[in-house]
């Protein structure tokens, strides 16, 4: 039960972090030239904005139930891999990044890590 709560906790942190990608490209946070009111308070009235809150709060809520029951030297480096495996995925084909070799290697490299954690 503890590794299918871990999933879904990564689940949610990866779409906290997609969703924030997504209100980031629609914001254009770094042009100087926009009034930092205007951009804040466009930013508060973006629905995605709140769902990746709510998605993060959820994400911790049940990483800190993981954590009560299974090793913090599994289970952080289980979520940080495969967090990160998940976003550089869908981020290749929702934002259409790149796709590297430095970028397949870390992938793989990140899923070999996962698996010799369970040997």
């Amino acid at each position: 039960m503890a590794y299918i709560l871990l999933v879904l906790a990564i689940g949610m942190n990866v779409t906290a972090q997609l969703l924030l990608k997504y209100v980031a490209k629609q914001m254009q946070f770094f042009d100087v030239a926009v009034n930092k009111v205007v951009l804040i308070k466009t930013l508060l009235l973006q629905p995605a904005f709140w769902i990746a809150l709510v998605s993060y709060g959820i994400s911790f809520g049940l990483y800190l139930v993981v954590l009560s029951k299974l090793e913090l030297s599994k289970a952080y480096p289980i979520s940080s891999t495969a967090g990160i495996v998940l976003i550089v995925v869908i981020s290749i084909f929702t934002f259409h990044e790149p796709l590297t070799f430095p970028k397949i290697l870390g992938v793989g490299l990140g899923l070999l890590g996962i698996l010799l954690l369970f040997k």
